[in-house]
């Protein structure tokens, strides 16, 4: 071969290997970092790569570009995000694609406090979709946009469609529908799905970030329907898997559902300091340890450290997506309901109880829950209509929820609270002993014996409430109601 074949041969090789380099080794190496945690650095190396000349032209960078404007999002570096999104609408993309792009728009612009531009890019959004060929990235991108307007049973119905075609594409792909799926049970009351759905992503074998949300989605079904064993042995899974991947990120949300299964269990001095672990591990999950510290205090009476806990949630570091940010807003100031009640600040509860609504609300399952606490504080705050017409509507609903033993438990406790307070101890009784029935959290035993021995007690059935308050003082948990039961016990054998 002449020299200048040779020439032509090695700048052919030069440029091929340059080619590889930056449209296919970078981005591969800037996923495995992303997955140690390590955002900052996948998101310098992608940068390189988009800035650098290919000769596959911008099309090529399409993928890229569109997770480094995730990335940019999700430092709250909108301004960043929003000229990404430019970017990548001034292509020609597929209707499915071009509708997530604009989504990821509307969310920055609505951050920016551009509200009017958000809502036209969301419009686009949908009308695009509506043209798009019916495939799983048009389903999946039609489910987030219901799931985003709070239409979870459209979104649900979205993902099963969805679910039906995913065998024909990658692993990624059907494992990350199945987890959608799965979550979007979980919201609605349908944990036994979300078990399902979520054991199949993990039997595909998936990438390991995958696998460990998959162990996570899987651990809140099993807690749902009450088989806490394997809610734990999921929950270590996930652990395991942050392990491996150096995530401290991860590795705090695990720690997380760790003290939640602790906390159920009583333990309550180690679920607080496994909180307090996972919030120096990470800044976006320390907001989530607070709440569960909050609910370990609340356990135990002391309501006001509780408040407290529950107001630095508040205060801490925001999601960076707008709409998800106030429905976490929103339920946090629930929470605040719910003990501002327990502390007989009852305007104060109604207050908060108001604020809450239109959140918790948007996802069914917390929704009945409010309605059930709405029941219980307007029954405190004795205005028995609002009340009354609260528990009919819980009790027309409660049965949709029939999987979800958890969200039964919690349930039936505040009705039964709501009715004890309205004076109606025969139905009461009646609900508590459903919660007793489907109750599967160790800790809520001695709650439900003690009211449930305050009902018997002013049916004038002393013996029977004393027998109660006796095995709630006895659970071997050191809780609020436990030691009120224990107090009621004392004061009556004293007598």
């Amino acid at each position: 071969m002449p020299l200048w074949g040779w020439a032509i041969l090695v700048a052919l090789i030069l440029v091929i290997g340059r080619e590889i380099w930056f449209w296919l080794i970078l981005p591969v190496k800037a996923r495995i970092i992303a997955d140690s945690g390590d955002w900052k650095r996948a998101r310098k190396i992608i940068e390189k790569r988009l800035s650098a000349f290919s000769l596959l032209g911008e099309r090529s960078k399409i993928a890229d570009r569109y997770w480094l404007a995730m990335l940019y999002m999700v430092d709250k570096r909108y301004d960043e995000a929003i000229e990404q999104c430019r970017k990548l609408l001034s292509l020609r993309l597929k209707p499915s694609m071009e509708s997530e792009v604009r989504q990821l728009l509307a969310d920055c612009l609505e951050a920016t406090g551009k509200s009017e531009e958000a809502q036209s890019e969301r419009q686009k959004a949908a009308e695009i979709l509506l043209r798009a060929p019916v495939d799983l990235e048009k389903l999946q991108a039609e489910a987030q946009r219901l799931e985003r307007e709070g239409k979870l049973e459209e979104a649900y119905e979205t993902y099963k469609r969805a679910l039906e075609i995913a065998t024909r594409y990658g692993n990624d792909q059907r494992v990350a529908t199945l987890i959608q799926f799965a979550i979007t049970a979980y919201e609605l009351g349908k944990p036994e799905e979300t078990v399902k759905y979520a054991e199949e992503a993990i039997s595909l074998e998936p990438e390991p970030s995958m696998l460990h949300y998959a162990h996570i989605t899987a651990s809140l079904g099993y807690a749902a329907i009450g088989d806490l064993e394997r809610e734990k042995e999921h929950v270590s899974k996930a652990a395991a898997v942050a392990l491996m991947l150096r995530n401290e990120e991860m590795g705090a949300q695990a720690l997380v559902r760790m003290a939640i299964a602790l906390c159920r269990k009583g333990e309550f001095v180690k679920a607080m300091e496994m909180c307090e672990e996972a919030a120096k591990m990470s800044l976006k999950v320390r907001r989530r340890a607070r709440l569960v510290q909050a609910e370990c205090l609340k356990w135990w009476g002391r309501l006001d450290e509780a408040k407290e806990l529950l107001e630095q949630a508040i205060r801490a570091e925001g999601l960076p997506v707008p709409s998800l940010e106030r429905t976490q807003q929103g339920l946090i100031v629930f929470e605040l309901a719910k003990i501002e009640a327990e502390k007989g600040n009852i305007n104060a509860a109604i207050k908060h109880l108001e604020e809450s609504r239109e959140e918790a609300n948007r996802i069914p399952k917390i929704g009945l829950t409010w309605k059930a606490t709405a029941a219980w504080i307007y029954a405190l705050a004795r205005k028995t209509e609002e009340a009354l017409r609260y528990l009919d509507e819980v009790e027309r609903q409660v049965e949709q929820f029939s999987q979800d033993r958890m969200a039964q438990s919690d349930i039936f406790a505040l009705m039964g609270k709501a009715t004890l307070a309205l004076g109606e101890t025969a139905r009461s009784i009646a609900y508590w002993e459903r919660c007793l029935e489907v109750n599967p959290v160790p800790v809520s035993r001695p709650t439900i014996l003690y009211h449930l021995g305050e009902c018997y007690f002013r049916q004038g059935e002393i013996e029977r409430a004393k027998a109660l308050w006796n095995e709630a003082a006895n659970c071997g948990f050191d809780t609020a109601d436990a030691r009120k039961a224990h107090k009621r016990l004392q004061a009556i054998l004293s007598t």
